[in-house]
């Protein structure tokens, strides 16, 4: 039994189409014409045929099975070996070739190909765009394309509307040689000629399907409900192979014109936010992860004027404002000793946290100024465009801590490059490789290693030469950016850090400042109640302490232990970056990256559609046709996922490509091009390639929301 129909109703909204109809499909070797009035519901019962439309009542039964209870795979399957469909309009791939509309519908072999090419007269056009085709021509490969799969049933949507007497009768005579193939034929007419043609004519009138011509079918009994008794069910077979990979690049081989014009506004949007992204990065978690660089993994400071947002928090609530704990200004001595005495600790070093000495050992200062006319070469080609350099100004830095353990605490962040560092009270400096640049006219930085170089200082006001020794160089990236000023850093000299302290002025200032509402006065009474008190509560005279674990894995318990000495204090070490408060900071900043970048990913890909929705409609009607052919949901998905994951990836590339020409001709000679330096850095472009990822999930998922059944039946009927 091939198709029948008993007690068949369908309603349309407050439209009856079908009420109670029976009809019986059953003879291969026979063609079905179905005629009547446009409007009557002739379509309608296509789709359900077709299984478009499962929306109905009664008893449909296709080759022996319930069509109510075959799945979405079973009637795909069906789809594409069993019943194909040739529509009005033909639902073929435009911009494909006949051979791809012919090769994309099933797994056929190029023979079967040629064969039904030549059967069809269109052997000469099988490289042809079909777009480029004729009505006729495309008639006759919409046939084509039906028939190779060798179905059981054909339907067949007034096969004759668009043709001219020649080709249809040239389609009736191929009709005809269908059905001694054992087809069996159903075509939806109004063509007299047709129905003529026809074995059986069924007339749709008055939501009954009303035999007009041919042999009358067994009458069904008044029970609808009846069983309907049938030959045993057609096995179903397995899927055939889809060419996914191959409708996918060959499709898009053949629109590349087409996308080459919708792609300009993507790849703008893709290159914007990869810029803005890497920008925003580099302003935010990057500055703030490099400023702690300078610190080793063995490394923890404290500082008596940094606490913590316990105590900021308490402080806050309570109305104090103050920068101290009200126990210390500065370490005591005892403090320090009692340091050294914890458990893994290698060393503790005193030190003024971002106290710059601008002099040396010899209390020598410097000034050494180049104007924009004495640039050499290889620094004016670092002239930005929009922020160029008047002069260039080199002077003394003095190292904030001794050079035995720099390499623990770099509180400059010196990028060190060539050499070391000067050792303390010597006439060592680590000069910037600008300088190198300006005063030696070479790239070559050992070059100038341990080379003896005379300065113009000034000590009391007076100037004077003097010798020192190049220890090293230091990085300066001054590619993505000069400054108007860089340190020359000279060897670490200890000073009495008290005398700052211990005089009548500072003892009032600080009295003064502390004592300037009640709860401030209250929490520092033992700071500035007396000279003495103050003189104790300053201690060393040092606001910082360094302190260098033996081993890194001591950090975590020494942190403890300080936490517990100094519950105050903030701990600054590579440990509390990742782990405590300057942790949970710097997850902050991650997250709000994160927030921000995925929003505004979100929003890129949701314009991405619009921009693209002519074209996706466009893609969502060819889906259909493929859906038409047997292809499952999930092969549409793969379609879909496919398409667009070749797309992104053109289009991030390519946008990589445009930020790459950007960078090293426009923003390379802008003054914000530091904002840059990481845009090609690895763990850069695997955060911009997940944030372009999830434009492309938006974008396939917009697709798939068009591969709904209804949609499909949408697509297909219009």
């Amino acid at each position: 039994m091939m198709i029948e129909l008993t007690g068949l109703s369908k309603r349309y909204k407050q439209q009856v189409v079908l009420d109670q109809a029976n009809a019986s499909f059953t003879e291969p070797q026979k063609i079905y014409a179905l005629i009547g009035p446009s409007g009557s519901g002739k379509s309608t019962l296509f789709n359900i045929l077709f299984g478009l439309d499962n929306d109905y009542q009664g008893h449909y039964q296709l080759l022996g099975h319930n069509a109510a209870e075959l799945t979405k795979k079973q009637w795909a399957i069906i789809r594409e070996q069993e019943m194909r469909m040739v529509f009005q309009d033909y639902k073929l791939l435009e911009n494909l070739t006949v051979y791809d509309n012919l090769h994309l519908s099933g797994d056929y072999s190029d023979q079967q190909i040629e064969t039904v090419l030549a059967t069809m007269k269109l052997t000469q056009f099988k490289t042809a765009i079909v777009a480029d085709l004729s009505g006729g021509q495309k008639q006759r490969l919409a046939i084509a394309r039906a028939v190779i799969a060798k179905p059981k049933i054909l339907l067949l949507d007034e096969p004759t509307g668009n043709l001219d007497q020649e080709n249809i009768e040239m389609t009736m005579t191929y009709l005809d040689q269908l059905r001694q193939q054992g087809i069996m034929i159903l075509i939806i007419t109004h063509d007299p000629q047709v129905a003529e043609f026809a074995d059986v004519v069924y007339q749709l009138q008055d939501q009954q399907l009303i035999l007009t011509k041919g042999s009358r079918p067994e009458e069904a009994p008044d029970d609808v409900s009846r069983e309907i008794i049938s030959a045993t069910p057609t096995t179903i077979p397995p899927a055939a192979k889809k060419h996914l990979f191959s409708y996918t690049w060959t499709n898009l081989r053949h629109t590349k014109r087409r996308l080459f014009f919708l792609a300009i506004p993507i790849i703008i949007i893709i290159s914007a936010f990869i810029l803005s992204f890497t920008a925003f990065r580099a302003s935010s978690t990057l500055s703030f992860k490099n400023s702690f660089g300078g610190i080793s993994e063995r490394a923890i400071t404290l500082n008596t004027q940094d606490l913590n947002r316990k105590t900021h928090a308490r402080y806050r609530k309570e109305g104090i404002v103050s920068s101290f704990d009200g126990k210390r200004i500065g370490f005591s001595q005892a403090d320090l000793t009692a340091a050294r005495k914890l458990t893994g600790v290698a060393s503790v070093t005193p030190f003024n946290p971002g106290g710059v000495n601008l002099y040396d050992s010899h209390q020598n200062t410097l000034k050494l100024t180049y104007l924009a006319a004495e640039f050499d070469p290889l620094i004016q080609r670092y002239q930005r465009l929009n922020n160029k350099l008047d002069e260039i100004t080199f002077e003394f830095n003095m190292s904030s801590t001794p050079q035995r353990v720099i390499r623990d605490f770099n509180e400059a962040n010196i990028d060190l490059v060539a050499g070391n560092y000067p050792h303390d009270r010597s006439d060592e400096i680590l000069i910037p490789d600008v300088l190198v640049l300006q005063k030696y006219h070479t790239t070559d930085l050992r070059q100038v290693l341990r080379k003896s170089i005379t300065l113009n200082v000034r000590k009391n006001r007076q100037t004077k030469k003097h010798h020192y020794r190049i220890a090293g160089v230091y990085n300066t990236d001054y590619a993505h950016g000069l400054s108007a000023k860089y340190p020359i850093y000279v060897g670490y000299a200890a000073e009495d850090e008290k005398t700052v302290y211990l005089d009548k002025e500072t003892y009032q200032f600080y009295r003064d400042l502390l004592t300037e509402d009640e709860a401030t006065a209250a929490v520092s009474q033992s700071l500035i109640a007396s000279y003495t008190q103050y003189e104790q509560a300053v201690g060393t005279g040092y606001q910082g302490m360094l302190i260098v674990a033996a081993h890194d894995t001591d950090v975590p318990q020494l942190t403890k232990q300080l936490q517990t000495k100094y519950p105050a204090y903030k701990i600054t070490s590579q440990e509390d970056l990742r782990h405590g408060e300057l942790g949970a900071i710097y997850q902050r900043l991650i997250w709000n990256l994160i927030g921000g970048s995925v929003a505004i990913a979100l929003i890129a890909g949701v314009l991405i559609c619009f921009l693209n929705k002519s074209y996706i409609n466009g893609r969502s009607r060819e889906l259909a046709i493929l859906y038409s052919l047997g292809y499952q949901r999930k092969d549409i998905f793969q379609v879909i996922a496919l398409e667009n994951g070749l797309l992104f990836g053109a289009y991030f590339l390519i946008s990589c490509g445009i930020c790459a020409l950007l960078n090293r001709f426009l923003l390379s000679k802008l003054s914000s091009a530091r904002l840059f330096i990481y845009l090609f850095a690895p763990e850069n472009i695997g955060a911009l390639f997940l944030l372009v990822v999830m434009m492309l999930l938006i974008s396939i998922l917009w697709g798939i929301s068009g591969v709904k059944q209804k949609n499909l039946k949408y697509y297909l009927n219009h």
